[in-house]
């Protein structure tokens, strides 16, 4: 016996052609229709241009692709079919870093493990995200990873982790705390109420760089 299943869309009502070899054939045939239309919608909205406007009013026409990339923006499209989306936590230099990152990969960037086991970023991270990241320090990153979190992109979190954890990294060398101490400044050891803080913000640290820390101040 062949079977058939056709969906119009643009009708009001679910159709409702089926057979009886299809369990819950009425609610297949609804949810079926409701996951095409989710998937078109969404191929349509990353053909579209998006323009994002930051907060201090400046205006950016960016790739539908972005959507991939930050959950804030997707969760937005969602819930309104407007392509303008306001982000009044992200200032106009900064988002047009962000720009920059998705476009240096084509909105596909690459994920990095974690934890890192080097403080050598060129052993890290490939050209394109070294390149990125040549004008930043541990100081002038903040801006960036603020918007990153902000604008939930997982991908451009995870590298500026771990341009800062680059310069924390102390590896298994019997001298390595006290001279990342030095050389941040840091003259007394994490207490305990801290130190559980830290970890719980950033569960990767746990093999290697607070536990070792007060593990050598004892």
């Amino acid at each position: 016996t062949m079977m058939y299943i056709v969906f119009f869309f643009n009708d009001t009502a679910t159709t409702e052609i089926y057979t009886e070899q299809i369990v819950g054939s009425v609610r297949c045939v609804q949810e079926t229709d409701i996951y095409i239309q989710t998937y078109l919608i969404r191929m349509e909205v990353e053909n579209k241009v998006l323009t994002i406007i930051t907060n201090d009013g400046k205006k950016f026409d960016v790739d539908g692709r972005i959507q991939k990339l930050s959950g804030l923006i997707q969760t937005t499209l969602q819930d309104t079919q407007e392509t303008e989306i306001p982000i009044p936590d992200v200032d106009g230099d900064v988002f047009q870093k962000v720009v920059e990152y998705c476009q240096l990969h084509d909105y596909n960037p690459r994920h990095y493990k974690k934890p890192i086991v080097t403080k050598e970023l060129s052993e890290i991270l490939d050209t394109k995200d070294l390149k990125f990241l040549e004008p930043y320090n541990i100081e002038n990153l903040k801006p960036l990873v603020d918007a990153a979190v902000y604008l939930d992109m997982k991908s451009l979190q995870d590298l500026c982790v771990i341009r800062i954890a680059s310069e924390f990294f102390v590896g298994h060398a019997p001298t390595g705390v006290q001279e990342v101490m030095k050389r941040h400044g840091i003259k007394d050891e994490l207490g305990l109420q801290e130190e559980e803080e830290l970890l719980k913000k950033n569960p990767w640290l746990n093999e290697g760089g607070v536990q070792a820390l007060n593990k050598q101040h004892h």
